[in-house]
C-alpha cells in the first residue's frame, strides 16, 4: 500500500507499508525517512559498476517492451546487477533503506512513486526524469532514481540509451 498527501502541488506526506515484510515506511516532508519508526538512510556505493539497480516494466505494447529490454541490456552492462521487484513504491522505499541503489521505469504514475519519492527524498537519495531534471508533478513519467552518489552516472547511461 502507498499513500501520498499533496497540498500546493508538492508531495508533503508520504507512507509504504510492506505486509509481507511488515514493513511501515514514512516520510513527512522535511522530517527525514523513517521504517518502522527507526530512521533510514540510502546507501554509500558511489560507483554504478557495484550498484544494485531495478528496472522494469508494465505493458504490452511491443515497442515500450523492446525499449525495456534495451535498457535492461544497458544497465547490465553498467552496473552491478539488475533486478525487478514489482511495486515502485517498495523499490523506492529499498533504496531509502539503503537495499538497493538505483531504479529505472518508463511511464510512471503518481499513484505508484509520488510516496516512495518522499521517502527517497527524506533518506537521502533523489528521483528524477530520464534527462536528469527534477520530477516536481503529479504527471506520468519516465524515471530514474538513485542513493543520490550513483545518479549521473545513470543518468549518463542512460543517455548513451538515447532515452
Amino acid at each position: 500500500m502507498s499513500v501520498a498527501l499533496r497540498s500546493h502541488n508538492r508531495t508533503v506526506a508520504g507512507a509504504v507499508y510492506d505486509p509481507g515484510r511488515d514493513e511501515m515506511f514514512v516520510a513527512p516532508l522535511g522530517g527525514g525517512a523513517t521504517l518502522n519508526g527507526v530512521p533510514v538512510g540510502v546507501s554509500d556505493i558511489a560507483r554504478l559498476d557495484r550498484a544494485l539497480v531495478v528496472a522494469q516494466a508494465q505493458t504490452v505494447d511491443t515497442d515500450e517492451i523492446g525499449a525495456y529490454a534495451r535498457l535492461v541490456e544497458r544497465l547490465m552492462s553498467v552496473s552491478g546487477g539488475v533486478r525487478s521487484l514489482g511495486s515502485p513504491a517498495l523499490t523506492l522505499c529499498a533504496i531509502a533503506a539503503g537495499r538497493l541503489e538505483g531504479y529505472c521505469e518508463y511511464s510512471m504514475d503518481a499513484w505508484d512513486i509520488l510516496a516512495g519519492q518522499l521517502i527517497l527524498s527524506e533518506a537521502g537519495g533523489m528521483l528524477t526524469l530520464f534527462d536528469g531534471q527534477p520530477h516536481l508533478t503529479a504527471d506520468r513519467a519516465d524515471v530514474v532514481a538513485s542513493n543520490g552518489y550513483i545518479h549521473p552516472e545513470l543518468i549518463d547511461a542512460l543517455r548513451a540509451l538515447g532515452a
